[in-house]
């Protein structure tokens, strides 16, 4: 891309030590048009390892319902990433993201087990280096009606946005979608900070 498109991400993972042994179960990327009427999805559901699964956090697996997820796609025999089939994904990753702004609840973690899994494949990311927290835009955007804690629920009730249903939360596609939301109302309401959203030319 040679423009500051905007994607939003969500991943799932076996636990929170992307510096160490935990790695991706799903990554979700959504490319939405400048006024967020159309978004492109892009998700995948990584099938582990037996050596990623025995150091798998049990609480997160049960979270995130990867058993149930990668034993619904193998039923149907498709929906899921192979082991082998990794590289593919590193390098669409790679291609979709190219020059792009990464946009995100607690972005640097998705996009640290993102980048994490795309240089296991040897892809080296190339998404532009300001990646932009959309909590963080919330509380500027609300200022003092920001509901503390600043969790995604409460600041989605305090900007109108409906939350997603229990049964929904912790996947990947779900909530990358619902990044959208914040993101249309912070790109209608707030200038000139998101003029970029325009998608003015990359000079970096």
């Amino acid at each position: 891309m040679n423009k500051l498109q905007l994607i939003s991400i969500d991943t799932e993972t076996t636990g929170l030590r992307w510096e160490k042994d935990s790695v991706v179960t799903e990554i979700a990327l959504v490319v939405p048009n400048e006024d967020f009427t159309r978004m492109q999805p892009y998700y995948w559901l990584i099938e582990l390892t037996e050596e990623e699964l025995a150091c798998a956090d049990t609480y997160a697996m049960k979270l995130n319902g990867y058993h149930a997820k990668i034993a619904e796609a193998k039923s149907v025999g498709e929906g899921y990433v192979q082991p082998y089939q990794r590289s593919d994904v590193a390098q669409a990753i790679f291609e979709i993201t190219e020059g792009a702004i990464i946009a995100g609840m607690n972005c640097a973690f998705d996009a640290g087990f993102t980048r994490k899994f795309m240089e296991e494949q040897e892809f080296t990311p190339k998404w532009n280096y300001h990646l932009f927290e959309i909590e963080s835009a919330c509380i500027g955007y609300l200022g003092k009606a920001a509901p503390f804690p600043w969790k995604s629920a409460s600041l989605a009730d305090a900007m109108g946005i409906k939350t997603l249903p229990a049964n929904r939360t912790h996947g990947a596609k779900e909530d990358a979608i619902w990044n959208c939301f914040f993101l249309k109302i912070l790109r209608e309401h707030t200038t000139p900070h998101l003029r970029f959203l325009k998608g003015k030319k990359n000079d970096n």
